[in-house]
């Protein structure tokens, strides 16, 4: 049942969140993993960068509770709000859910104008400690480098969002499209669920006699505000970084790309690339590798000479 402050569904647009038994692809084991730590009333900062999923994913996880809530809570036991709103904003801040035993909050970015009453919010929830209810508190990097500092205070676990897996990737583009269209899909988009369901629904929009090409220089224009996001939420150090390796364009030893860009260590930039979802890391035989593997966003960055 819709409420008030959820996203309406349109299947055929990307940009709609997807939730259920059926539309939700991939991440299930960190949907089971945030159904534990609620139900065990933990709470927890999920962040991600542009795109990525985060709604989508507090949807299906509001889905999973409510399939399993217990006789014990409270009726609505798990509420989704949508922070963007004014209104939903401003009863979050007077208290109107304090009481939900899980309360999952989307774009916690659109909080931080209300300055001092966000402050007072937070210090609120720190002082409640233990008190039977978990809170996923949801938002981009301003959001994370906001909230962390009160992951102390506020007990809070991080789940910090990535790319998808290789064979999510490929559920997520099967249905519907032709063996060599799925192919064109992973090589082009990489493992990014936005990409991948923009280059998707373009794919088969298309006439029979338009060719693959013509439907990636179309996919690549539409996402150029997708893309623009993207750089906007890297920092200097991080585009190096990730400018070398777009260049690459192959799994990388991160040691390689250390020494590539003049640093000790890349660790806490491929930290952040991997949050961001413009690069993935993998565990291979060759141990961990790092990789730009949407090649639509490095093409276009690399043509655009950005820094």
């Amino acid at each position: 049942m819709l409420t008030f402050s959820e996203p309406s569904l349109r299947a055929s647009d990307p940009d709609a969140p997807v939730y259920g038994p059926v539309r939700f692809i991939g991440r299930a084991g960190l949907v089971k993993n945030l159904a534990g730590r609620c139900s065990n009333w933990q709470s927890v900062l999920l962040y991600g960068g542009p795109k990525l999923g985060k709604t989508s994913l507090l949807l299906q996880l509001r889905w999973v509770l409510e399939r399993q809530q217990t006789p014990s809570w409270a009726n609505p036991a798990v509420q989704y709000l949508d922070l963007l709103d004014q209104d939903i904003r401003r009863k979050f801040l007077v208290g109107e859910w304090d009481q939900v035993q899980a309360l999952l909050l989307d774009n916690c970015d659109a909080l931080m104008v209300e300055g001092d009453r966000l402050a007072e919010k937070m210090a609120y929830y720190a002082q409640r400690g233990a008190s039977g209810q978990a809170v996923v508190w949801a938002g981009d990097r301003t959001w994370y480098e906001y909230a962390k500092s009160s992951k102390t205070e506020l007990n809070l676990q991080l789940a910090p969002l990535a790319v998808l897996l290789n064979n999510e990737a490929r559920s997520l583009v099967g249905p519907a499209l032709q063996p060599a269209q799925i192919e064109a899909a992973l090589q082009y988009a990489g493992t990014h669920p936005y990409v991948l369901k923009v280059l998707r629904t373009q794919l088969l929009a298309a006439e029979p006699r338009v060719g693959t090409r013509v439907v990636l220089r179309a996919v690549a224009k539409q996402l150029e505000p997708f893309f623009e996001a993207c750089v906007k939420a890297m920092v200097p150090g991080e585009r190096r970084l990730f400018r070398w390796l777009a260049k690459k364009g192959k799994p990388v030893n991160p040691k390689e790309a250390a020494k590539a860009v003049k640093a000790g260590s890349v660790k806490q930039t491929a930290d952040t690339l991997c949050y961001l979802g413009v690069i993935s890391r993998w565990n291979l035989e060759a141990g961990a590798m790092l990789q730009a593997n949407c090649q639509l966003l490095n093409d276009w960055y690399l043509a655009a000479k950005r820094g």
